[in-house]
């Protein structure tokens, strides 16, 4: 699931950057039962990395595959 995030947020006292953009990876646990801390980060490192090439300002959620190995 990848939604837009928002605009663009200006930076009038940057000298570098006028504009600064968000990619955003976020993790979720399916039901039922808890899922480790690991799994949590590597799938929201997944996540974000998925963002990341679909292009600026994108929010990708995505669950954790509990039958994944935490080694992959």
């Amino acid at each position: 699931m990848t939604r837009q995030a928002p605009s663009s947020v200006e930076l009038r006292a940057s000298p570098t950057a006028q504009l600064v953009t968000v990619s955003i990876g976020v993790a979720s646990c399916p039901t039922p039962g808890p899922c480790t801390s690991q799994q949590l980060m590597k799938t929201a490192g997944q996540a974000l990395y998925e963002a990341k090439r679909q292009g600026r300002n994108r929010i990708q959620a995505q669950q954790v595959n509990r039958e994944e190995s935490l080694d992959a």
